[in-house]
């Protein structure tokens, strides 16, 4: 858009710009100075950026509008975990890997000082077979886990990780116990997780694709942390959480620039047309 003459301006949620790759992706597989270096690139094209901002919450469409915005693209980013339904997930230790990865990739969970809570487990293991489960595992594994788990209800063949997630995370460490998943996590007197109870699996046609099915016997696994597809399993020491308020929470979004040009406008650059 930018480059068709269009002045465009973003409203992002968070505090940093970057959405999923920089609260989603690790820093040890995409550098968040590759991400700020192509938002550097944007800012010297002309695009604005506004943190802290909650279209709907902050401003209306209606007032976006009202502003002079001719235009209005919805980028909604990554959509919201989906859990299991399994007794016990809402035990302490057990979270999405939204919920994890963001903690650590831009809240900086992980550093001593941080204000976030930080969870150290020794044992965790990650349900699912996905780059975002190797992403949790792998950072599990960083954060000084000494047994990281894949807990996956097929086998490695139908893991949806890409070839080479999963083999650099065999190289860190991290342990796969396919043909298993998760049907009950039990906690201690505190509410914290202490254990799960894996279904074994085993594989079946599902609409032509090998699919896992229940072979009707069952294994305990003692763990500190689940991420379930994400979600984690771990005992760790969770620090208090210190909140904030929006301070631009129910401001009046900023005007349209002088000259925002719509479709079929002159601009400097030439006539932009839709």
């Amino acid at each position: 858009m930018a480059k068709l003459g269009y002045e465009v301006t973003v409203f992002e949620a968070l505090h940093e710009i970057g959405g999923v790759l920089k609260y989603g992706i690790p820093e040890f597989r995409l550098p968040n100075r590759i991400v700020d270096f192509e938002i550097d690139n944007l800012r010297h094209m002309g695009v604005r950026f506004m943190a802290d901002t909650i279209v709907g919450k902050t401003f209306r469409v209606d007032e976006l509008r009202e502003a002079g915005y001719c235009g209005i693209f919805v980028g909604s980013g990554a959509g919201l975990p989906r859990f299991m339904g399994c007794p016990g997930e809402n035990l302490v230790g057990i979270m999405s890997s939204n919920e994890y990865l963001t903690r650590v990739n831009l809240m900086h969970a992980a550093e001593p000082d941080a204000d976030t809570p930080v969870i150290e487990g020794k044992r965790v293991a990650v349900i699912g077979g996905g780059n975002t489960a190797m992403d949790s595992v792998r950072t599990a594994k960083r954060l000084g886990a000494e047994r990281a788990v894949i807990v996956y209800r097929r086998s490695e063949d139908e893991m949806p990780a890409r070839a080479e997630e999963i083999k650099h995370a065999k190289e860190e460490g991290v342990e796969f116990l396919t043909l298993h998943n998760p049907i009950a996590y039990e906690g201690d007197e505190r509410g914290q997780v202490r254990r799960m109870l894996l279904q074994v699996m085993e594989l079946g046609e599902l609409g032509g694709r090998a699919g896992g099915e229940p072979a009707g016997h069952h294994r305990g696994e003692r763990g500190h942390h689940a991420i379930q597809h994400t979600h984690a399993l771990c005992r760790g020491r969770h620090r208090a959480w210190r909140g904030h308020r929006n301070p631009r929470h129910g401001r009046r979004p900023p005007r349209r620039p002088r000259h925002a040009r719509m479709a079929g406008e002159e601009s400097p650059r030439g006539r932009v047309n839709s």
